[in-house]
């Protein structure tokens, strides 16, 4: 889609996005991040790396608005994979061009996507669009609203500062934690779907395809660290695992908890704690000074009270709106 107009004396131009207006989209996502929350909340890799994951198509998953060759408006849709009912949605406006029908564009052009491909999904699924929008972008909520999306859940931001003295690691008896082998790297991606496959909204996925989508997300990290691929380890076998990076959008001082996830039967014993603050230890070593990570604020595991008792505090909430484009059977675990 391509098309061309001129309103006020203005030329816009709205077209699929291309790796060269890669800079400028990262940068128009952090101004609209710093405006909310005084953060960027992507690096130019993050976003490469994004629009390079296998099945996105940027001439059919993008959009860009621009105005007199200036990129005020983005969207896209990537990370799709089956069985292809969850569509996690990106689109951002220009603060300085808001309120002028660009969200309500850039929203409407997703929608008609995922309407395309809704197909792949297996019959008579739930289909759905996912838009995560920070608490205080009000117009921004009201306007998925406006267009059926309905509040699923709350998303906390934790942090916590690595400057000081930090707890003393503990381990129950028969437990002990080590950097993981990147020969194990398969190993510990069963452990982490075995942990949360009690999560709410986890979808089950194909070994092989799961795999590569963790090697993506993780191994192919601009930040990615082997000496950060943690587990616990009880009688030789993985039970728990964890994934860190020293640095992040937010900052090269900034550690990130990518994942962190413990096997149903070793939960309760201190283990996710343990693993939590070997990672501080680590990530300290980095010279990162503070270190945060994503969270369900209503997690079923206790997640929350996890971090919370290793010190990390919420300094952000997040909605998590999602937009029914297919009803169906919902393949997701939702208790």
């Amino acid at each position: 889609m391509e098309l061309r107009f001129t309103r006020d004396g203005i030329e816009y131009n709205i077209r699929p996005a291309t790796l060269a207006d890669a800079e400028e989209v990262v940068a128009l996502i952090n101004i609209c991040s710093q405006e909310l929350y005084g953060k960027d909340e992507l690096e130019l890799d993050e976003l490469l790396a994004d629009w390079q994951l296998k099945g996105t198509d940027l001439k059919l998953d993008s959009i860009v608005v621009l105005a007199d060759e200036k990129l005020i408006a983005f969207a896209d849709l990537v990370d799709v994979v089956a069985p292809f009912v969850r569509y996690p949605l990106m689109a951002r406006v220009h603060p300085l061009y808001r309120g002028q029908g660009f969200g309500w564009l850039i929203n409407r052009w997703a929608q008609g996507r995922v309407e395309e491909l809704i197909e792949r999904a297996p019959a008579e699924t739930r289909v759905f669009m996912i838009s995560i929008v920070h608490e205080k972008n009000q117009a921004g909520r009201q306007l998925l609203e406006d267009l059926g999306g309905k509040l699923e859940r709350l998303n906390w931001l934790m942090e916590r500062e690595l400057l000081g003295p930090l707890p003393e690691v503990w381990l129950p008896e028969g437990y002990r934690l080590r950097v993981a082998k990147t020969d194990e790297y398969r190993q510990i991606f069963t452990v982490k779907q075995q942990a949360f496959q009690d999560h709410w909204g986890f979808i089950p996925i194909s070994e092989e395809q799961g795999f590569e989508n963790f090697m993506q997300h993780f191994v192919q990290d601009p930040h990615y660290q082997p000496e950060l691929f943690l587990v616990a380890e009880s009688e030789e076998q993985i039970v728990a695992m964890l994934i860190a990076t020293p640095a992040s959008s937010y900052g090269d001082d900034y550690g990130w908890i990518s994942v962190l996830g413990v096997l149903p039967a070793h939960r309760h014993k201190g283990i996710g704690k343990a693993l939590l603050l070997r990672a501080f230890a680590e990530l300290k070593l980095f010279g990162c000074e503070r270190v945060g990570l994503w969270v369900d604020s209503d997690s079923l595991t206790g997640a929350t009270r996890l971090y919370q008792q290793a010190g990390m505090q919420v300094v952000a909430q997040f909605n998590r709106y999602e937009t029914t484009m297919r009803a169906g059977v919902d393949l997701r675990r939702l208790k």
